[in-house]
């Protein structure tokens, strides 16, 4: 009777409802930011003319020298489908040098994409090309200086373009935070989180920033008609005017999990399980008092 127990409870254990795997968790911490892609390495590739440091003197942080100017890079990740109830959650820790002058709602741009097979980016300087026409994907796009209606929300790409986020006539919101005054700050450490889950072929979206005080907004956004479920490459854009005449953009970690959540099948195993261990305890307290 014990050793059945310890099986059946082994059994549930290895079937927990919640069980996340991780898919890359980049510290940016080794001697190579195209390393991989695997488990440890996103490949990065930074735009146009931007300068830029890689873990400079083990600073662990990919940062962009790109001012005034707007900035962006991409990178490749472990590719991942998403079946049906399972979440993908991208986490990424990013700060500024200084905040500039722009006031509008896109100034901040992370994307997730499915490449689609496209031929992918192999170096730095990579600029809007044909190449990028077949990725389908997501994006948070956020104030950074805040006005009073100042909001950050979710968008899907909808228009087959060369630009990969720098065009934001491409995409469309799918869904929309709350309006916040409070801006980002210079020199804060803000984590964010896009989550993306399959609801029986529905997407269902949940994107926040947070300094883990003052500042927290947060983008909820559905697409019943999904344009991708499989995701290979994160692109990050700060707009011109972002940050003042030497800023700089430092993304510290990037990282991408998925939580399976188990079918309806298995659940029945579960709650089958439970219930012969419950017959089994009433079976095993009737023959102690009976003894």
């Amino acid at each position: 009777m014990k050793h059945l127990s310890l099986c059946l409870a082994g059994l549930l254990l290895s079937i927990s409802p919640l069980a996340a795997t991780t898919i890359v968790n980049d510290t940016l911490s080794d001697a190579s930011k195209t390393d991989g892609p695997d488990a440890s390495n996103v490949v990065w590739y930074v735009a146009g003319a931007t300068s830029y440091t890689y873990n400079n003197a083990s600073d662990g942080k990919l940062s962009l020298s790109s001012g005034t100017a707007s900035g962006q890079f991409l990178g490749y990740f472990p590719s991942v489908t998403l079946a049906s109830g399972d979440t993908l959650t991208a986490s990424f820790v990013y700060s500024f040098s200084s905040i500039g002058t722009a006031t509008g709602n896109t100034v901040l741009r992370v994307g997730l994409y499915n490449s689609d097979g496209a031929t992918k980016t192999t170096a730095d300087g990579w600029a809007s090309a044909a190449a990028f026409q077949p990725y389908d994907g997501y994006a948070g796009m956020s104030p950074v200086l805040s006005s009073a209606t100042g909001t950050t929300s979710i968008y899907e790409k909808t228009v087959v373009s060369n630009a990969l986020i720098a065009t934001v006539g491409n995409w469309t919101a799918i869904g929309t935070g709350a309006s916040t005054t409070t801006p980002m700050v210079a020199n804060t450490s803000y984590t964010g989180t896009f989550s993306i889950t399959n609801n029986a072929g529905t997407l269902d979206f949940v994107y926040n920033l947070t300094d883990g005080s003052a500042y927290n907004v947060t983008a909820l956004g559905t697409d019943a008609s999904p344009t991708a479920l499989t995701f290979d490459t994160v692109c990050m854009l700060t707009a011109g005017n972002a940050m003042l005449a030497g800023g700089i953009f430092s993304l510290d970690s990037f990282a991408v999990t998925v939580t399976a959540v188990p079918e309806p099948s298995t659940y029945a195993i579960i709650f089958g399980l439970g219930a012969l261990g419950v017959v089994m305890a009433r079976r095993r307290s009737r023959r102690s008092s009976g003894a």
